[in-house]
């Protein structure tokens, strides 16, 4: 009930009361100290042994040792075990264990986590189709994870590596795919050119380069397409080559025919050929393809049958006749030869550049002139023969080719209405073909009159959607005709009525002119001798409208201009910009919506204001870029911050090597202060990871508290101890004293100081009072003091007082027989506490008071007096 009258110094912040050990039974000061001791070196000697230090921790009656066993705890059975147990009696070690409890659940979670992922590695290592999404989504999962353990790092390595493996593997399969199809691609397109196909042998090749591409382990990666493209211009290859081959088995087919023909009438007897029928069986039509053999052995067989002419014609008799001719026909004679010569050189020339029709002109010519002058002139005669019969193959080759032309040109008109073609595409190939069909007339000769109804027939099926889409757009003609007349009059009454109104409506009247010129453009189509007079009506009758509009239009271009100038002066780092950036775009909406602009104008417009509002975006995305850098160079500061303190919480052993404990809590408490101000110091960071952060600093922040909470537990506790043991010596030296005349009084003294030095230095103002205090006693013992032995004893009555007032205050109870005293003592506390000029004194006031006082105690008030002190000193 007098709780309030005593007020503790106050304390550090973030410590907390150590909890109020239970009274004990009244034991020795010495059995006490000795128990803990021993105590202490069996908890030590259990350091390897687990379950004999959880057997020890759960039966031990003192903290330290307890905590000295927890230590070795590992086990999550263990753990939970001496949680349980101690959870409401020991909360040092209850927090030691809950803390590693949590260590090892968050060990076990990680451990789950690399488990999925190194079997989801496994499963994709399995799949048949593997694609780089999902290695790379597996690879962001792992980075979350890190740092990890070695153990689980090596798990994860051998599925990853597999899978790495077969992402090269799709690699080069994708290539050596593109580069066969490209070249496929290179070989298809020298077939194409007329160069030599590749060989059978290569062809198998790519073939089988396709079938080991499809039987790939990793064939299902490949995009489908390329196989496709591959099989595709592997197919054309093959028709090219097939093509290729037919061609030159003809050619040689041809070739040895003429060779074989050659040989025939190289056996026979000149004089029984005929040069003319040589002739016309070599010019002969051949079938397509059969002169397209080797050029060197076509000029072989082309010399060997030139000299077989010769042969021929040397044979033959010459029949060459002489008449006398006069002198007036000698002039007619040179203007025959020179005509002669000029129509032969013609007819030469036409021949080579492949002229037919001035060639047979040049012919016609000659063989229009007297033959006698032919005659007289045998090496332009035999030239002559050889030019005729050249032309006559080239007009046979002429005559086949145009009928086969006309014929595919007849099919293709007759092809024409299933092609579903476009009326303008048709009627340009119709027009084409009949094109065509008049070229060949003059080029191959008049066409049969048959084959000329059929052409001309299927042309006229083929255009009837052409005739029939005329006649419709003539009917559209004059119905547009019709209804631009109509717009006219409607433009003029609307002019009328606009200009009879007082306020007319200018958005109405632009929308109405924008409407009736695109009514008008669609109704464009028109005849061509009425399009001049309909335009200029039309602007007329739209001027009417334009011109007071265009006023009302200069004013909303000066106000957009406003709008412009006013965009651009934003600044768009001030506060407040983008919402007035905002209203402008409403306003431009508004006033576009209120009064529309010509297009051009308002295009060019819009196109300024846009600039001005992308300007304003772009300083403010700049600004918010910079702001972006600051806030990563405070994440780099703030991430500094944390690690200093994560550091600072992983050396606790080190500095404990190092430094006393005292010094490591402050030089702690120093870093976690100064960790404080320079955390409030820096600016903010990416919202992204800004939680994160703070979670971090508060995680690195409670653990270092933690550890400093500790370390300052220990340090009190060891001090509580300390005071205990040493104030426990004095006691048994002051007890010795006064029982100084037994035969063991000198080695009780020497026992006691032994225990003394083993204790420590005293580094505190209450240690320095019992070394004294002890310093005294072991004085007094060389020469025994009367006074000093009668200070003893009346020293018990005021340690017996200051107990039993402790007592009160510390709400510890008394021995039963001194109720009464602590009653009236109780009163008289009350009343000094109430006394506003009292001071109250504080723990260590009394704590010093009660171990500066030399006193011979019972057993039973030296167990009270330890257990005052103990609760003194916590």
């Amino acid at each position: 009930m007098f709780d309030f009258i005593f007020k503790r110094a106050p304390k550090q912040v973030g410590t907390k009361p150590a909890p109020i050990t239970p009274v004990r039974p009244a034991v020795a000061p010495a059995a006490l100290y000795d128990a803990r001791t021993a105590a202490r070196h069996r908890a030590e000697s259990l350091q390897h042994d687990e379950a004999g230090s959880l057997a020890f921790l759960l039966q031990c009656e003192f903290a330290e040792a307890r905590l000295i066993a927890a230590q070795v705890l590992q086990s999550k059975a263990a753990i939970r075990q001496a949680l349980e147990a101690l959870r409401n009696t020991d909360r040092r070690v209850a927090r030691l264990m809950q803390a590693r409890l949590d260590v090892l659940h968050g060990q076990e979670k990680l451990a789950t986590a690399c488990q999925e992922c190194t079997a989801a590695a496994e499963q994709l290592v399995l799949q048949a189709r593997l694609t780089p999404n999902q290695v790379g989504e597996l690879d962001r999962r792992w980075q979350t994870l890190l740092p990890l353990p070695e153990a689980l790092q090596q798990a994860f390595d051998v599925p990853r590596r597999k899978l790495a493996e077969r992402l090269a593997a799709q690699t080069a399969l994708q290539r050596a795919v593109i580069d066969t199809l490209a070249n496929l691609q290179q070989l298809h397109a020298r077939a194409l050119e007329g160069s030599n196909a590749p060989a059978r042998d290569k062809l198998m090749q790519i073939e089988a380069e396709l079938v080991s591409f499809r039987t790939a382990p990793e064939a299902e990666s490949l995009p489908k397409h390329l196989l496709v493209q591959c099989d595709a211009v592997l197919q054309s290859l093959r028709v090219e080559a097939a093509k290729l081959a037919a061609q030159r088995a003809t050619q040689q087919a041809a070739r040895q025919a003429r060779l074989q023909q050659l040989d025939q009438w190289g056996a026979a007897a000149p004089e029984t050929l005929q040069a003319s029928v040589l002739r016309r069986y070599w010019d002969r039509p051949v079938e397509s393809g059969q002169d397209d053999g080797d050029g060197n052995d076509n000029d072989g067989l082309q010399q060997r049958f030139e000299l077989l002419l010769q042969r021929v014609a040397a044979c033959q008799p010459a029949a060459v006749r002489t008449t006398p001719r006069t002198d007036s026909s000698t002039s007619a004679s040179a203007e025959t030869a020179q005509g002669y010569s000029e129509a032969l050189s013609t007819m030469a020339a036409a021949l080579e550049q492949g002229s037919l029709q001035i060639a047979a002109d040049a012919d016609k010519r000659i063989r229009s002139l007297d033959p006698t002058t032919l005659n007289s002139r045998p090496a332009q005669s035999a030239q002559l023969s050889r030019l005729r019969a050249e032309l006559g193959r080239l007009q046979g080759w002429a005559r086949w080719g145009g009928n086969v032309s006309r014929e595919e040109l007849q099919k293709a008109a007759e092809a024409l209405p299933a092609q579903d073609l476009a009326v303008g595409e048709l009627g340009k190939r119709i027009s084409a073909l009949r094109e065509r069909w008049k070229s060949l007339d003059s080029s191959a000769g008049p066409a049969p009159k048959e084959l000329w109804q059929g052409f001309d027939a299927a042309c006229t099926v083929a255009y009837a959607p052409v005739a029939a889409h005329v006649e419709k757009q003539i009917a559209e003609r004059q119905k547009n005709a019709e209804q631009v007349s109509a717009l006219i009059a409607q433009i003029q009454q609307f002019a009328d009525q606009v200009t009879s109104d007082v306020a007319p409506d200018r958005k109405v009247v632009a929308q109405f002119c924008q409407r009736s010129v695109q009514n008008f453009q669609r109704l464009i189509g028109t005849d061509r001798r009425n399009k001049k007079r309909f335009d200029a009506e039309f602007a007329q009758a739209l001027e009417r409208l334009r011109v007071p509009l265009a006023a009302v239009r200069q004013a909303e271009v000066a106000l957009r201009e406003c709008m412009i100038t006013e965009a651009s002066q934003l600044v768009g780092t001030e506060r407040g910009a983008l919402d007035r950036l905002k209203q402008l775009q409403e306003r431009w909406q508004a006033q576009a919506k209120n009064m529309p602009l010509e297009r051009n104008d308002e295009q060019e417009l819009w196109r300024r204001f846009k600039e001005s509002c992308d300007t304003v975006f772009a300083k403010r995305k700049e600004s918010a870029a910079e702001a972006d850098a600051e806030r990563h160079q405070h994440l780099v500061a703030k991430e500094t911050v944390c690690q200093t303190l994560e550091a600072a919480v992983l050396q606790p052993a080190q500095t404990s090597a190092q430094a006393s404990i005292p010094q490591a809590t402050v030089s702690r408490t120093a870093l976690l202060r100064e960790s404080a101000a320079a955390w409030s110091g820096i600016g903010p960071v990416p919202r992204a990871v800004e939680a994160a952060l703070e979670a971090r600093y508060r995680t690195a922040t409670a653990a270092l508290t933690q550890q400093i909470d500790a370390a300052q537990r220990e340090q009190r506790n060891a001090m509580r101890l300390a005071v205990q043991s040493k104030l426990a010596l004095c006691l048994q030296a002051e007890a010795a004293l006064a029982a100084a005349e037994n035969a063991d009084f000198a080695d009780a003294l020497a026992t006691i100081q032994a225990k003394w030095d083993s204790l420590g230095t005293d580094d505190t103002t209450t240690l320095r009072l019992l070394a004294q205090r002890l310093a005294r006693a072991l004085a007094c013992a060389a020469h025994i003091d009367p006074a000093y032995l009668a200070q003893l004893q009346s020293n018990r009555s005021v340690v017996r007082q200051e107990l039993l007032r402790t007592e009160i205050i510390l709400s510890i109870d008394s021995p039963a027989e001194s109720a009464r005293e602590r009653l009236q003592l109780q009163v008289e506390v009350l009343q000094s506490a109430l006394k506003s000029n009292t001071a109250t004194p504080t723990a260590q006031t009394q704590l010093q008071a009660l171990c500066g006082l030399p006193v011979l105690l019972e057993p039973d008030d030296a167990a009270r007096l330890l257990r005052v002190v103990e609760q003194l000193a916590a």
